[in-house]
């Protein structure tokens, strides 16, 4: 039988008991949320909203929307409503740090954020995080049920080990696998597409440019439907660009459901060693408080080893 997207869906898609556990534990925050929260409006973004996310990930984000605020209010009141919503439920927290902290939470079971941003209108941009209850709006009025096909391009990035924009990763979003799957029409469409993606690829659904501006030099450039002056791809490294680019052609040439499947390798990279009659080094140590830093931690880490590095090259 040819392959479908269909054959996925238990694969990739919620089923319709985690659908309404997700749902009541989502309903109940925004219930907590909507009591504790006196001068500001809480909001369900991410996956969750979108009806986008992956079968046993439903990790909820939860935004507090504050109108008239400065950053350091915004701060302060935000991580104060965060922690008492998740103390109401019985939940557990810690800090977590972006461009400003957030609550990280753990509630019924379900892994949540709760995230303080200004309520602003689109295109006004205070602070990063304002963006995202504006993807939800964008995605939401223009997905067109391809809920699935975005399902299928978040799982084939995953069993490239390129699913997530975070610094270490160096992949694609969720986001940018939403707007990808709206600008091609679906999961098929893209592979097909790709065949003819160079470096530099230029992706401007809505079409604020003419072309691509200078400013951009990134392997792959996507404008933000929300924001024309940013590239959803920025994150993207150039070799999982190229990663990417050749699975989905070879997927658009011999489509099959091994490519949403987690290859297992285990006990290759030993082989590998043994062969070369090399040996790893590994240096642990304890994670530097992340204020110290004014940044991430992941960063930091590679700059710092590739001092030895670049020694050990020399």
């Amino acid at each position: 039988m040819a392959f479908q997207l269909p054959l996925l869906k238990g694969l990739i898609t919620p089923s319709a008991k985690e659908r309404k556990e997700v749902e009541k534990v989502t309903g109940e925050i925004i219930y907590a949320a909507t009591k504790i929260c006196a001068d500001a409006k809480p909001q369900v973004c991410g996956s969750v909203a979108k009806d986008t996310w992956l079968a046993g990930k439903g990790e909820i984000d939860i935004f507090i929307l504050f109108r008239d605020s400065d950053k350091n209010v915004l701060e302060t009141k935000g991580l104060d409503y965060g922690k008492k919503i998740v103390k109401s439920m019985g939940g557990k927290f810690r800090i977590a740090y972006a461009e400003h902290p957030y609550v990280r939470a753990v509630i019924r079971g379900r892994k949540v954020d709760i995230v303080p941003a200004f309520h602003t209108h689109e295109g006004e941009l205070r602070s990063n995080v304002d963006r995202t209850p504006h993807h939800v709006r964008f995605v939401l009025a223009n997905l067109g049920g391809l809920n699935l096909d975005v399902r299928a391009l978040k799982r084939f990035c995953e069993c490239l080990g390129i699913y997530g924009s975070d610094l270490k990763t160096e992949g694609l979003s969720g986001y940018l696998c939403e707007l990808l799957v709206i600008r091609y029409g679906g999961f098929a469409s893209l592979a097909k597409a790709s065949r003819s993606w160079k470096a530099g690829e230029f992706i401007d659904i809505k079409g604020y440019h003419k072309e691509k501006p200078a400013k951009f030099s990134e392997p792959l450039v996507v404008i933000d439907p929300v924001d024309s002056e940013r590239n959803v791809a920025s994150v993207l490294s150039e070799t999982n660009f190229f990663i990417l680019r050749k699975a989905l052609r070879e997927f658009s040439e011999r489509p099959s459901e091994k490519f949403f499947r987690i290859s297992k390798h285990k006990g290759k990279v030993r082989k590998e060693l043994a062969a070369r009659g090399t040996y790893p080094i590994a240096v642990s140590f304890k994670t530097p408080d992340v204020r110290s830093l004014n940044g991430p931690v992941f960063p930091w880490s590679v700059g710092t080893f590739s001092l030895p590095k670049n020694h050990l090259s020399s």
